[in-house]
């Protein structure tokens, strides 16, 4: 071992986050179904299920704007001299904003005491984070 440390390139860093950020989802969906299994009857959360949806729109309408930052070559608009650190810090918000969804669920799913109440954020956060997969062309010069 003569200490000298592997640098991985951007992408790869890009990569291995997305991937991460992917399993937290069905973790956080296992870990509610392991607490949900132990505890009492559902309780109503309507109203919050509505102030988190209308969260999520907003998460959905940021993550897009945030989007049109990224490089697109494959639509002609590639921008000369991509900044590959700037590349995967846009990428590393939309995915944070995309997790935040499926803590959306997890609170709710706690607080309701019911899976059903929070499945659909689970399934729209791990959506998301599958539709914004770390893509080389973005990290290329």
């Amino acid at each position: 071992m003569d200490g000298a440390v592997e640098v991985t390139s951007p992408f790869q860093t890009a990569r291995i986050l997305w991937l991460a950020m992917l399993v937290a989802v069905g973790l956080y969906a296992v870990v509610l179904a392991v607490l949900i299994a132990q505890s009492g009857t559902p309780i109503d959360v309507t109203a919050m299920c509505r102030i988190f949806m209308v969260l999520v729109l907003g998460d959905v309408v940021v993550i897009y704007v945030l989007r049109q930052r990224l490089p697109l070559a494959a639509l002609g608009t590639a921008r000369p001299g991509v900044d590959a650190p700037a590349v995967l810090t846009t990428y590393v918000t939309c995915w944070a904003l995309s997790e935040a969804v499926a803590l959306f669920g997890l609170v709710l799913g706690f607080l309701g005491r019911s899976f059903d109440e929070a499945g659909p954020f689970f399934i729209v956060a791990a959506a998301l984070l599958l539709w914004q997969r770390p893509r080389a062309a973005h990290f290329a010069s």
